[in-house]
């Protein structure tokens, strides 16, 4: 599992549609997936366990023109992962992702006012049990969040014996992710490698967190891979993929017993 260290930051703004626009735009969308053959990933270049909260689905790069209408059309539900970049090879990892300000990055008046944050927040969560507690008797999540606030308490009257950093690591934020490499045109070599990392839509579920009790999945989410199927059959390994293609460029191959000589016409006879 990798880790990223990152900067807050504000989500890109979702596109905003009527909401009959949107649940019509999604049904004919979830329905020409299904109408479409669907790939299983037997012998493919592809590494990592497919995640098992997410759902997948791999369609062959031929029926890609079918999904145009939708390119642009921004669903919570349904991805379409590379539309126009079919993979000829997937990599599935997960992703701890958060971000980190450390103490010697915080001013004296960010500590101060963290702190009566803090202290606010903390008052507010004991005056809410406070409410919900039944003939003024502390429970244990009451002393827990007291004996807590007592604590901050104590850091506000000497706010400069301490150092304060700011954190979601252990919000434990991990998004299933894929690589997936594709092969592109270029005009020198014919073909070159390039890729991409995208995060995967989960599955959404029910909240039941009782032990032993698997969660019901309260929202499928799709996502939805394209695949080069001539190239992520290939028993070559990935990266020569590039030498591969321009290679079969030249159509005489002749054997020279430590390497081959390959010929092709020149580019001046292949534009005539």
């Amino acid at each position: 599992m990798e880790n990223e260290e990152q900067k807050p930051k504000r989500k890109p703004k979702r596109k905003v549609y009527e909401s009959d626009h949107y649940l019509y735009m999604s049904a004919e969308l979830l329905k020409c997936i299904q109408q479409v053959p669907h790939l299983r990933p037997e012998g493919w270049n592809l590494e990592g366990p497919e995640p098992d909260d997410c759902e997948l689905r791999y369609i062959s790069r031929e029926h890609a023109p079918l999904f145009y209408p939708w390119e642009e059309f921004d669903c919570r539900t349904i991805k379409l992962i590379n539309l126009r970049k079919p993979a000829c090879r997937l990599t599935f990892f997960r992703t701890h992702r958060y971000f980190l300000k450390k103490a010697e990055k915080i001013t004296r008046q960010t500590k101060l006012d963290t702190i009566q944050e803090v202290i606010q927040k903390l008052q507010q969560d004991l005056d809410k049990l406070d409410t919900q507690t039944l003939f003024d008797v502390p429970t244990d999540q009451h002393r827990v969040v007291q004996d807590e606030l007592n604590e901050w308490k104590q850091i506000a009257q000497h706010p400069d014996r301490y150092d304060i950093a700011l954190s979601n690591y252990h919000k434990e934020y991990i998004y299933n992710t894929l690589n997936y490499k594709y092969l592109v045109e270029d005009p020198t070599d014919g073909y070159r490698m390039a890729n991409e990392t995208v995060h995967l839509l989960k599955n959404q579920y029910e909240k039941d967190r009782s032990k032993g009790r698997a969660q019901a999945v309260a929202q499928i989410r799709y996502n939805i891979v394209f695949i080069d199927l001539e190239s992520i059959v290939q028993p070559d390994p990935y990266q020569n993929k590039v030498i591969h293609r321009y290679l079969e460029g030249f159509p005489i191959r002749t054997d020279m017993y430590l390497h081959h000589v390959y010929v092709r016409p020149s580019s001046e006879e292949r534009m005539d």
